[in-house]
């Protein structure tokens, strides 16, 4: 689904922020009903499709918050992907 949504043109949404400052990366990532194995699959799509691993919000970089969760394998996508 995800996929579809950005190949037909959501690409445009990789960057825009909810209210609460999140990207829709941001919102995958630290979202706790998103099953692991789904959430590996759909970090590493919007990262191949250009969403910025190094995003921040007032909460902080979206790494830390991450190691926060201890998703570790979601820091070692973020990290290879160029985040900090």
């Amino acid at each position: 689904m995800l996929e579809l949504l950005i190949e037909n043109g959501a690409s445009i949404m990789l960057e825009n922020r909810n209210s609460a400052g999140q990207t829709l990366l941001m919102r995958i990532v630290l979202d706790d009903n998103i099953e692991n194995r789904e959430r590996i699959v759909m970090v590493r799509y919007l990262l191949d499709s250009g969403a910025d691993p190094m995003v921040s919000n007032a909460q902080g970089s979206l790494i830390k918050q991450v190691q926060q969760k201890q998703r570790d394998e979601i820091v070692n996508l973020l990290l290879k992907a160029g985040g900090e």
